[in-house]
């Protein structure tokens, strides 16, 4: 099911999920914590491993990584048999109490979390993509974008063996380019290639094959080699930090079954946020409750969502195999906002041979409905996800933000007369889009309920396409120069404590519209680099 769909149905309470023995044979326990350690890792995920990667291979340091997942798979679930898909959202969890007509995206308690279960799109930003960002920041990641992008396999076509698209993907791109200046908002264009896609596949992926990146795989790798300087510890929730002397001393621990607790001196070590951007700001709230700034500013991405397909006979020589593209269309409404495109693009005129296979290579598959919707033979299917942004301000009056009331996390997000104008902007071009790749052909969309996702009928009329998931979200620790309008300096250390620092989107003065994984792992390569990596 989609995630609107799990949200849409209530479910009964789920048992406490517990690691398998795979996971405790790779990776550490409690014991571990006796040991002293010179950089403490809080979350395991892509910005959690980028950072040890980065501190190990260069040989400086032990690190030590908290990581409160409880589920372990041992690679991202695309890679694995389609079998697996509800795992997205069966155990999903939402540790906050979300004051909205919106819906954020919970968490996935697993070790790694959500990058698991990524689309894997990675988009490098343009510089203009980067209003209110210190010009220092952005210059600083000039060097880390290409190798980077080898160490997660970044490339620009779905093509593998099995997914021979070149004469869908000549027309559609043709199509696209072609009518980019009809579309709303549209950024100009010089070539077809600019519409290319480019995603995470991971460094160890063949060319004439495909997977999507899950860094996963490299924490349990790192583990491995680096036994005496790495210990990744799950199961292991940090509750509160404690300041002392600008400084976070202590860090009060949780094991995720709630049955046990313990007090970690943090010692010399530096502390790393390299958890969810919600968790990050009321954490931080926990040792420093009366700062002005902090869990302001926070910035979500809202999402348009539309399905549609278009008779296959209306293009021409059409292979007959499946064929699977992805593009990716930027759009801008004025200096400061924006919003894009994900189009994927499905040829699948052998559904039972080739289920397998399309679960793979979708960029968009999070849902059984995901696959479902591409069974019927004889059409081109397209899916368009649409990402705008609803924007915080970055100050202590900012009417999004996070706060901490009694001990729980409490998520405050009001949209904003602007953001609703963007997203009448970014609507316009999902429906221009429509027009465009069927080039006149008679068109179907796809129609589920919320409750019965995959009940799905296919009619001529167009569907309410805006969701109230929202998701992507940053900015609450955000950068700049100066304590006075900022929470972070520019390397990401928080103004006035000595050993704190953030990672990826909590640290966005304004998250653009792109996902932000792989700014934000080239952020935290920058941030190893200057600690000692």
């Amino acid at each position: 099911m989609s995630l609107e769909s799990f949200l849409a149905i209530d479910r009964p309470g789920t048992a406490q999920p517990v690691l398998s023995n795979l996971a405790q044979y790779f990776l550490g326990n409690w014991e571990d914590l006796k040991r002293p350690y010179d950089y403490i890792v809080i979350g395991g995920g892509a910005y959690g491993t980028t950072f040890a990667e980065r501190i190990l291979r260069a040989g400086n340091g032990r690190v030590l990584v908290l990581e409160k997942g409880s589920i372990f798979f041992p690679d991202h679930a695309q890679n694995l048999p389609p079998a697996y898909v509800d795992a997205v959202y069966g155990p999903a969890v939402s540790p906050w109490i979300c004051d909205s007509n919106f819906t954020l995206a919970p968490q996935q308690p697993y070790v790694g979390g959500r990058a698991l279960f990524w689309n894997a799109w990675v988009p490098q930003p343009r510089s203009f993509e980067f209003p209110h960002w210190p010009a220092s920041v952005v210059a600083s990641l000039d060097a880390e974008w290409y190798p980077l992008g080898e160490r997660i396999g970044r490339r620009f076509s779905l093509a593998c063996a099995g997914n021979d698209n070149r004469t869908l993907d000549g027309i559609a791109k043709a199509r696209l380019f072609e009518g980019n200046a009809s579309i709303a908002c549209a950024v100009p264009l010089t070539m077809p290639s600019d519409l290319d896609s480019a995603m995470a596949t991971g460094a160890d992926v063949a060319p004439g094959q495909f997977a999507k990146y899950a860094p996963v795989k490299t924490l349990v790798a790192l583990a491995q080699a680096y036994p005496d300087r790495l210990k990744v510890v799950p199961l292991t929730t940090v509750a509160r930090m404690q300041a002392d002397g600008g400084r976070i001393a202590r860090l009060e621990l949780v094991s995720t079954d709630q049955h046990r607790t313990t007090s970690l001196d943090v010692g010399a070590a530096r502390i790393v946020l390299a958890n969810n951007t919600i968790e990050a700001a009321a954490l931080c709230l926990t040792a420093l409750p009366e700062h002005p700034l902090l869990g302001k500013n926070l910035c979500v991405h809202n999402r348009s969502a539309l399905t549609f397909r278009i008779p296959a006979g209306r293009f021409p020589a059409l292979a007959d195999q499946l064929q699977v593209c992805a593009y990716y269309q930027l759009g801008q409404v004025d200096d400061e906002r924006f919003f894009h495109n994900h189009i994927s693009v499905v040829f699948n005129p052998h559904p039972a041979e080739d289920e397998d296979l399309l679960y793979r290579v979708l960029p968009d598959a999070s849902s059984a409905q995901s696959l479902a919707m591409y069974r019927e033979p004889g059409y081109v299917y397209v899916l368009v996800q649409a990402l705008g942004e609803m924007l915080g301000e970055r100050s202590p009056k900012s009417w999004n933000r996070v706060s901490v009331r009694n001990g729980q996390t409490l998520i405050t997000l009001r949209e904003q007369p602007q953001d609703a104008d963007a997203r009448r902007k970014m609507n316009q071009s999902v429906k221009d889009i429509v027009r465009v790749l069927s080039a006149g052909a008679p068109v179907q969309y796809m129609h589920a309920p919320l409750d019965k996702p995959l009940d799905i009928t296919w009619r001529a009329d167009l569907p309410d396409i805006d969701s109230s998931l929202v998701f992507h979200e940053a900015g609450t620790l955000w950068m700049g120069d100066s304590p006075n309008d900022s929470v972070t300096d520019t390397s990401g250390k928080l103004h006035g404590i000595g050993n704190l620092y953030g990672t990826g989107s909590m640290l966005f003065p304004s998250p653009g519209s792109w996902n932000p994984t792989y700014t934000g792992m080239a952020m935290t390569s920058v941030l190893a680099k200057r600690l000692g990596g």
